[in-house]
This record gives structure tokens, C-alpha cells and sequence, in this order.
């Protein structure tokens, strides 16, 4: 058989049955594919919207701006985090101006989606923030002005609209809370400032360019590193700075705590014509190398401080001004915690001024000063001759100070007691600050101050010495200091550290003024943990004699300026949160506004800003005073104060004796005044007077008015037989041995709670109404004239069975009042109709019961005839 031949029993074979696709990735591609599409899509659509809206912002931008504002195209990314790209940004020019003000290439912005999603807007973190290819043009125009001073004007002109943010003012507070945000990075890439003169023929353009500026670590609790590279005038990075922050506190305002400045040799007087016009700036040259550390010198700072290099200006010219040179050379470290100071090397030169200071001293805080040699000296400064190189230092002057001033910081000593001693010395000089003090070249003005180390005991202590002969206070119009005439002060104390606590003691102080003199103590104690740091002091004064009225310039009324809103007058209550104490005062002759008060004592407890007398007294006006209870809120001036004053045995005329030198009241007063007021800071501080004043008065006597002869003389003119001729005509009310009154306070009125009754055998006296805080009065009064009054006006004529009253008004001042409302007619009808039936029992003589009435009705009518011929003529 054929070898090819299969065999019989063989199974016959078939090709492999091809295998069976997979079906799923082609769909999930397909979707996958057609999601891409639709994000395509969606970026697309969600790019020309934002382009759209950004294209009309800009064009209200452009109206706002006085100059077209065009954005190319805004895109948005998804990969990587949501970002958002502004490309071909652009601020045109405005009429009359060639160039554009503004162009950047791109602005792009990415976001960390996911996060401020999750957060619900509580933390929002940029990843990135740049500026590439931007380009400022900052021309000056042929008139001498620049398109950024011309933008400056429109923005300030312009009224806010287009937004509701332009048109609602921010509120004023607190800074805002933006600790929810943080940026990794901000960057200016590539940028360039061009400087074009176009205010004369040929000006050429001039360059800050290459400018690459980094913002790291924006974010609460970090601190921000600034690095600024530039090009300045020139082809390659001239410039060099570098900032660091603090830890950034929630509102991300920084707070510098080093810088380093590196800047190569650079003319600066092609930047002259673009130097605002104010600094007239025309030329001079600069360089520097300067590295700096600010540490514990800045509020809020910890570390060393440190200052190393320095800058060089040669050549600096200012319109009107000398050439000026200066220089700063300076190799210093220091440590305010631990009162250290090394001074390597410092020279500050300005001009013909100058600061030179070498040495160390080190453990000032601990108590025990170590000093090596140190000296701080100034020479030659003098703010009027630095005027002639600057003079736009002469107005900000203003006149106010001329003349050398010498300032000297040195240590001193044995190697056992070393110290250092400060001082100034402004006797040169001449002073002249309107509204406040005046001083002529030659007067002495000097202060010194001592630093001590007292060994193991950690202190330290200081004196302080003032002599301000020269001044003249007048100015102030407060006080009536006049040149040559004494004013020192002088301090002696010493300062101890214990943990977080410090006391500062002064076991003696004077002041000598120009005619008394004052002692003082006083300690005082700070400390405790941060935010929560307390003040407590104790204080003691004493003076055997104070004359404030020799002291202090008689007060001239002003006009109350109306206070801003918005804009407190006295510091916020918080400023003084913490402060606690007690201070003591004796004085043993006082005299303030004409009144000698004796014997003064007074303890007052402060808490806060309240000030609390617990104990004042003296013997002042004939009698004694208490003013314990009185209250008063210093950093408050809305709040409601206290007045209290207990009186015994007070001369009436000498209390009234500090608001007026007329003689209104005489005698003596017993009584209370319990006052309050709605605020020292109220601009109608008297209206708000509300409380009462209550007591007794003996032996006192009303020298405004006679009110009995107010009401007889009247009544005797009236009467065609009144004998006037015989009425008093004196100017005093004797108010009686004893009376007891209360006046009530209330919105600017003093109203008497009931009635003042005199009881005087001429006549029984009524007073109501009260008195303005002026001292104008408003007192009905009626004064009803006793039987023998009448008869004595009528010359025994008339003698009434009852008391005749006659009333009327007192207004006016009270030393002078006036009469209001005075009608007679009443009264002289009275006594008419009484004389009228005397005269006819004369003539007829007793009547009988039965003619009695036909006496009286003929009485009647004769005092009728008379009344109506008196008041016809």
C-alpha cells in the first residue's frame, strides 16, 4: 500500500476553530474616548464663556480707566489641577499717548481642586501663580506728567460702579481672616519696565528689565520668602533682593524680619524725570551690599539683630539742594531679649551729619552690665542744614526745629559698677511746634539717663534726669510755663526679671515746677503669658504746696470740633485691659480755680479703664469735702461717669467761686451731690447731667434780686396813695437760718424737687422752677406780703387781713436776674377794696350789719374808679 495512504482505523483531523473576541475594551474605550470628547467639548464651551465675560469686564475696566483694556483668551485646565490661563492681556494707551500702558502674555493660576471642594472653601490652595512677558511702559508726557500719574487721577475721579464691590465701601474693623488660603508659589517671569521721556527732543528709552520676582510659602504659620532679580539699566541682573518674613499671623500681612540688598555701582539720573515731581529728585549714584536681621527688634520678633555691610549714595542731588553723600558701614549684632549690643564697626554719614559707635556691653537684661568700651556719638546733626541738601525736609519741618542736636550713648564705670549713660541735648537748638511748646536757641533742654548693674542680684538700676528750663508751655494753652522759669524732673529706680514677669521700681522721683514741687513712688509690675499679660502698680504722691492756678493758663471757651464717624476720640478700653493699682495722693495746700483746699488726701483704685475714687477729702471752702464713690472711664468716653461730694460747712461763695466771680450766694451748705453723666466724650456733656443735689442751706442769702422789693416796690407805684419813697431797695434775699431743698438733674435742667418756702415776718416767699447747667434761671415766685408790709406801703391805709401775694418770673443769669410776668393788678385790687372800707368806716363809722353790705359794695366800686384811672394813665 502507498506510503501516503492513511490508515483505516486513523480519526480524521480539522483546522482549530478560531478563538472568540473580547468585546468589553473596545466599549470602554469607545466611552472612554467619548467622555474625552465631551470634556473636549465642555473646555471648549466653558473657555469662550470665560473668554466672553472676561472680555466684558475689561470693556467696563476701559470706561473706568479712560484707556482700552483687551484680554486675548481665558482657558481653563483640568489636568494637574484646575487652572486658569488669561492669555494677551492688555492696557492701551489713553488720548494723547502713543504707548500701551500694560501687556502681559500670560497670567495662569492653578488651584487644588480637590481640596477646596472637600474643605467646603475652608482651605483654598494655590499651587502656582505666574506672570509671564509682562511689560509696563511708564512714559512722561510733554507736559511733565506720566500715563501712571494721569491713571492715578482717573482711578481717584472715576466714581465706583460696575460691581457691587465698587460700589459698597469695605467695612472698617478688624483685618479679614484669610488664614483659609495659602500659595505655594507666585512668580513674575520675564518682566520689563520701560522708562520713555517724551517731554523733550531725543529722550531715549531706558530699561528695568530681566525682572524675575518669587513669592514662597504664602500661608498662615509660615514665614514668606521674597527673592526680586532685575536688570536695572543695564544688560545683565544688577540687583539683587531678598525678604523674609515671620511666621505669617491669619490675615497674612507679613512682617519683615531679615533683608538682604545687593545692588552694583548705578547712575540713577536717567530715572530722575520719572521720580514724582514732590521728591525732585535729579541725580547721583548707589550701590550696596546690606544684610539684615531684625530679630527681637521687631514688635512681636524673637533672635538676635543683626546689621552687616552697608550702602553708598555719591552725588545725590535734589532740586535746590547741595550735592549730598551718604554712606552707611556698619558690622553690629545685638539680642534685645538679653540686652546685648556688639558694635564692630558703625559710621552712618548724611551730609555733614554723622553716627559713629564702637564697643560692646552685654547683660543688660540680667542685671549685671558688662560694658567694653562702648560709644555711640553723633556729630553735626542738624535738621536745618540738612534742609539745605534736602529741601523738601524744610517743609516737612515746617520751622518746627533748627539747630544742632547732640546725642552720646557711653559706658562708664569701675570694672565692679559699669554702666551706660544716655544722652541728649537739644540746648542748641531752637524749637518752635505751634500749639504746643516754643523753645529759643540757647535754652536748656537736656535729658541723661544712667543704666547700673547691682551684681548677683539680677537688678538693674537707672536714673533719669530732665531739665527743661528753656521751654515755654504757653503755646500749649494749657500751661503757664515761661522760658527760664524751673521745670525738672529727675527718676531713680531699678528693674528686676523673675520668669515672665518684670518689676520696674522707682524708689524716688521730683518734679520741680515753677513755683511748687512733687515726690513720687511708684512700682510696677508686667507679665504673664502672651494675650494675657496683666499691669499692676502701686503708686504714692506728695506735695506740701501746688498752685495750679499759677501753674496752668486760664481756660479759653472752644468751639467742640464734631467728632467723625467712625473715628473714636480716646483709645479703645483694650489698650488698658490687664491694668490694675492703687495710687495714693497728699497734698497739704492745694489751690486750683481760685479755691485753697487743705489737707488733701485721696486713694483712687484703677481697673482697667476704671478709675474709682475710694477716698477723697479735704478741707477746702470753709468746710470739708468727700468725693469717695466718684467714677470715671478713661478709654471710654461714651460711658457714664460718677460724681459724688459730700459737703459740710461749705462757704457758698467760694464753691460757686470756680464757675463765676459774681456774687450770687452767701452762707453755708450742708448736703450731697450724687450726679452721673452720659460721658466725658459727649460734646454736650452737661445735658446729660442726671442725679440729685440735696441739703440744706443756713444762714444763707440770694444776692441777685430783693425779691420782697421786686414785689412791694411794684405794688407801692401802683397805688395812688403808696408811700414807694419808704420801700427797700436793697439787692439781697436772705433766705432764712435753715432751709433744707433738692434739685433734681435732668437733660440740661436743675429743677428744686419741691418748692424753697421762706417765712419772713414782711413776707412769706415761694420759690419753684430751678436752672439751666448754664446758670440762667427759670423760677416762678411768689411772695406774699405780710399784713404789716401793706400797711407800711400804704402808710397804715390799708392793712389787709390776710397776706397779699404778688407773683412773677426770675430768669436770666443768676447774679442779675430779671423779672418776667410781674402783674400787680390783683394785688392793688386788694388792697384797694381794703383801704376803699377803711376809708368809709372813718367816715360813717361802725356800720351796722345791716348797712355792711351796702360798705362793702361801695368800697368796691371806689377801688374799682382808682385801678382803672391808675392803668389808663
Amino acid at each position: 500500500m502507498p506510503a501516503t495512504m492513511p490508515a483505516m482505523n486513523a480519526e480524521p483531523s480539522f483546522p482549530p476553530a478560531p478563538r472568540r473576541r473580547r468585546r468589553w475594551p473596545v466599549v470602554v474605550g469607545a466611552a472612554a474616548g467619548a467622555l474625552v470628547v465631551l470634556a473636549a467639548v465642555g473646555l471648549l464651551a466653558l473657555d469662550s464663556l470665560l473668554t466672553t465675560r472676561a472680555r466684558g469686564e475689561a470693556a467696563e475696566l476701559s470706561q473706568r480707566l479712560g484707556r482700552p483694556v483687551e484680554v486675548g483668551s481665558v482657558a481653563a485646565r483640568v489636568l494637574g489641577g484646575l487652572g486658569v490661563r488669561v492669555s494677551d492681556v492688555r492696557v492701551g494707551p489713553a488720548a494723547g499717548e502713543e504707548l500701551p500702558l500694560l501687556e502681559a502674555k500670560r497670567v495662569e493660576v492653578k488651584v487644588a481642586l480637590l481640596r477646596a471642594l472637600l474643605s467646603r472653601g475652608k482651605e483654598v490652595r494655590v499651587r502656582s501663580a505666574e506672570v509671564e512677558g509682562l511689560r509696563l511702559n511708564v512714559v512722561r508726557l510733554p507736559d511733565g506728567s506720566t500715563n501712571v500719574e494721569r491713571l492715578q487721577r482717573s482711578l481717584a475721579e472715576a466714581p465706583a460702579g460696575g460691581t457691587a464691590a465698587a460700589e459698597t465701601p469695605a467695612p472698617a474693623g478688624a483685618p479679614r481672616d484669610l488664614s483659609f488660603l495659602s500659595v505655594d508659589r507666585a512668580a513674575l517671569l520675564g518682566g520689563r519696565i520701560a522708562f520713555v521721556d517724551r517731554s523733550r527732543p531725543g529722550g531715549r528709552e531706558l530699561f528695568v528689565d530681566q525682572i524675575e520676582l518669587t513669592v514662597a510659602d504664602l500661608a498662615r504659620g509660615r514665614p514668606l520668602d521674597l527673592l526680586l532679580r532685575a536688570a536695572v539699566l543695564g544688560p545683565r541682573q544688577n540687583l539683587r533682593l531678598e525678604v523674609r518674613s515671620a511666621p505669617l499671623p491669619p490675615t497674612l500681612r507679613p512682617a519683615v524680619e531679615s533683608v538682604k540688598l545687593e545692588v552694583e555701582p548705578l547712575d540713577m539720573a536717567p530715572l530722575a524725570p520719572f521720580v514724582p515731581a514732590s521728591v525732585g529728585f535729579r541725580g547721583g549714584r548707589l550701590e550696596a551690599a546690606l544684610e539684615a536681621a531684625l530679630g527681637a527688634a521687631l514688635p512681636g520678633g524673637t533672635g538676635p539683630t543683626r546689621v552687616k555691610g552697608g550702602f553708598k549714595a555719591s552725588g545725590l542731588v535734589f532740586q535746590g539742594g547741595e550735592a549730598l553723600d551718604a554712606a552707611l558701614d556698619a558690622d553690629l549684632e545685638g539680642d534685645a531679649g538679653r540686652g546685648d549690643l556688639s558694635i564692630s564697626r558703625l559710621h552712618l554719614a548724611v551730609g555733614p551729619a554723622s553716627l559713629v559707635g564702637k564697643g560692646r556691653v552685654s547683660g543688660l537684661a540680667a542685671g549685671s552690665p558688662k560694658v567694653e568700651g562702648l560709644e555711640i556719638v553723633s556729630h553735626g546733626l542738624d535738621p536745618d542744614r540738612l534742609a539745605d541738601f534736602y529741601p523738601p525736609l524744610a517743609r516737612a519741618l515746617g520751622g518746627r526745629i533748627a539747630g544742632p542736636v547732640d546725642l552720646s550713648l557711653r559706658g562708664t564705670g569701675t570694672e565692679a559698677r559699669q554702666a551706660l549713660e544716655v544722652r541728649v541735648d537739644l540746648t542748641p537748638a531752637r524749637l518752635d511746634f505751634p500749639g504746643t511748646l516754643a523753645k529759643a536757641a540757647g535754652g536748656a533742654m537736656t535729658f541723661t539717663a544712667r543704666l547700673r548693674g547691682t551684681g548677683a542680684s539680677g537688678a538693674l538700676s537707672f536714673e533719669a534726669a530732665a531739665d527743661l528750663t528753656g521751654l515755654d508751655l504757653r503755646p500749649g494753652g494749657q500751661v503757664a510755663k515761661i522760658p527760664g522759669e524751673r521745670l525738672r524732673l529727675a527718676a531713680a529706680g531699678t528693674r528686676r526679671a523673675a520668669g515672665d514677669e518684670q518689676t520696674i521700681a522707682i524708689d524716688s522721683a521730683e518734679l520741680l515746677l515753677p513755683g511748687d514741687g512733687l515726690t513720687a513712688r511708684a512700682t510696677v509690675t508686667r507679665g504673664g503669658p502672651p494675650g494675657r499679660e496683666q499691669t499692676r502698680f502701686q503708686a504714692e504722691a506728695e506735695s506740701a504746696r501746688l498752685d495750679l492756678d499759677r501753674l496752668l493758663l486760664p481756660a479759653s471757651p472752644k468751639k467742640a470740633a464734631p467728632r467723625q464717624p467712625g473715628k473714636p476720640e480716646k483709645a479703645d478700653a483694650k489698650a488698658l485691659a490687664g491694668l490694675s493699682g492703687e495710687a495714693r495722693v497728699r497734698i497739704g495746700l492745694l489751690k486750683v480755680r481760685k479755691v485753697e483746699a487743705r489737707d488733701v488726701t485721696a486713694v483712687i483704685r484703677v481697673r482697667g479703664d476704671e478709675v474709682v475714687v475710694e477716698k477723697g477729702e479735704a478741707q477746702a471752702m470753709g468746710g470739708s469735702l468727700s468725693a469717695a464713690g466718684s467714677k470715671v472711664f478713661l478709654a471710654s468716653p461714651d460711658e457714664p461717669f460718677l460724681a459724688k461730694v459730700t459737703a459740710r460747712g461749705v462757704d457758698l461763695q467760694q464753691a460757686l467761686l470756680p464757675f463765676t466771680d459774681k456774687k450770687i450766694l452767701t452762707g453755708k451748705f450742708d448736703g450731697v451731690v450724687d450726679l452721673g453723666g452720659g460721658g466725658l466724650g459727649k460734646p454736650d456733656l452737661p445735658r446729660t447731667l442726671a442725679g440729685l443735689l440735696s441739703g440744706k442751706l443756713q444762714d444763707a442769702t440770694f444776692h441777685g434780686k430783693d425779691l420782697v422789693a421786686e414785689a412791694a416796690g411794684p405794688l407801692a407805684r401802683a397805688l395812688p396813695f403808696g408811700l414807694a419813697g419808704k420801700v427797700g431797695k436793697g439787692g439781697s434775699t436772705s433766705l432764712g437760718k435753715e432751709q433744707p431743698f433738692e434739685v433734681e438733674f435732668k437733660d440740661g435742667f436743675a429743677r428744686l424737687k419741691k418748692p424753697i418756702a421762706v417765712a419772713r415776718p414782711e413776707a412769706q416767699i415761694d420759690l419753684g422752677g430751678g436752672f439751666r447747667v448754664d446758670g440762667t434761671l427759670d423760677m416762678p415766685v411768689t411772695v406774699a406780703l405780710s399784713p404789716q408790709t401793706v400797711a407800711s406801703i400804704t402808710g397804715g391805709k390799708a392793712r389787709p387781713s390776710a397776706p397779699v401775694p404778688v407773683a412773677f418770673r426770675l430768669t436770666g443769669p443768676a447774679w442779675s436776674p430779671a423779672i418776667s410776668g410781674l402783674d400787680v393788678k390783683p394785688a392793688a385790687n386788694a388792697v384797694l377794696r381794703e383801704a376803699g372800707t377803711a376809708a368809709l368806716r372813718k367816715a360813717v363809722g361802725a356800720p351796722t350789719p345791716a348797712s355792711q353790705q351796702d360798705l362793702e359794695k361801695k368800697a368796691a366800686e371806689e377801688a374799682k374808679k382808682r385801678l382803672e384811672g391808675l392803668f389808663k394813665r
